[in-house]
């Protein structure tokens, strides 16, 4: 029941909701023409050419005027227009009856645009005024219809939960007893059964006598036990001779590692005695080198030696070439 109250709120909050927006939309609809009609009159009677000072702000007044003389045949001048004086203004009346024409008309429709805009506003003024006097009446309206229709689904929903709750407590009862029954019936049935029974024939298979009924076992005879136990000491022994064996092998294992690193130590140390002799031999080949290479120095030495003495200063001056 408050699914449906919930509903029925939201149904009205949505329509409500929609008829705001229509509202909002006739609103701005009668704003947008009210711009439209504004912008229209503007363009018709605001224009730049109406204004008082277009006369002075036209850029082509010059162009537009018409000069005092346009040529030698200008029928505006007679025989006694050869000389024409500075200053001179033939216009001068008509141009001051025209302007104050202009000037009469210009302030009619200023008084006139005036006016206009005023009873636009007053219009617009009291077309809004009624606008939100009718929004705020369907709002008061539609409050008073939500109010209503909550009042009355809270009503309908008291009533739905008392009978709810007097329908669930009954059906509680008969569920109940219901229940009870089933229980009482089940015991009975499991005490008639085969179930708590020592009958040791149910527990077989039908197809092979030598295994059990998985959902009806009652326990072991008293050869499966024994088989049990035989085999479980069958298995420790086997588990004994396989640890006595690996243990067996553990120790090979280690002789033989000791054996290969004794191998490697004796390897490593001949592999060192030979070394520290190539060593040996290296160094006594080297000084038997430096040996040769010494006495090779000194032949060489005596045998090249020029040592300067007496004699060969007294040869100077004895003889001529």
């Amino acid at each position: 029941m408050l699914h449906h109250n919930d509903e029925a709120y939201n149904a009205e909050v949505a329509e409500r909701t929609k008829i705001q927006a229509h509202i909002e939309e006739q609103i701005e609809g009668h704003r947008r023409l009210e711009r439209v009609k504004l912008n229209d009159f503007r363009k018709q009677h605001q224009r730049k050419e109406q204004s008082r000072e277009w006369d002075l702000n036209d850029p082509r007044r010059v162009a537009k005027d018409i000069p005092n003389r346009t040529g030698d045949d200008d029928p505006r001048c007679g025989p006694a227009s050869i000389q024409k004086f500075e200053g001179e203004d033939y216009l001068h009346k008509q141009r001051k009856v025209i302007q104050a024409q202009q000037q009469r008309r210009w302030c009619q429709q200023m008084v006139d645009d005036k006016d206009a805009r005023k009873w636009a506003e007053k219009e617009a003024d009291r077309q809004y005024a009624e606008r939100q006097e009718e929004m705020t009446h369907k709002g008061w309206q539609l409050g008073k219809m939500v109010a209503e229709r909550r009042a009355l689904a809270e009503r309908e929903t008291a009533d739905f939960n008392k009978a709810l709750a007097a329908q669930k407590k009954q059906q509680k009862y008969r569920d109940q007893y219901r229940e009870m029954c089933q229980n009482m019936e089940e015991i009975q049935n499991a005490l008639d059964s085969d179930l708590l029974g020592e009958a040791v024939a149910t527990t077989l298979n039908v197809n092979d006598k030598s295994r059990y009924r998985p959902d009806h076992m009652k326990g072991l005879t008293n050869d499966h036990k024994q088989d049990i136990i035989d085999t479980q000491e069958r298995q420790r022994e086997e588990l004994i001779d396989r640890k006595r064996s690996a243990k067996q092998e553990d120790r090979e294992w280690a002789i033989y590692q000791e054996q290969q690193r004794r191998a490697a130590v004796l390897l490593e140390r001949q592999r060192e005695r030979e070394k520290r002799a190539g060593r040996v031999g290296l160094a006594v080949e080297r000084k038997q080198q430096v040996d040769d290479a010494e006495y090779k120095k000194q032949l060489l030495d005596e045998l090249y030696r020029n040592e300067v003495n007496e004699d060969f200063f007294s040869k100077f001056g004895t003889n001529r070439r």
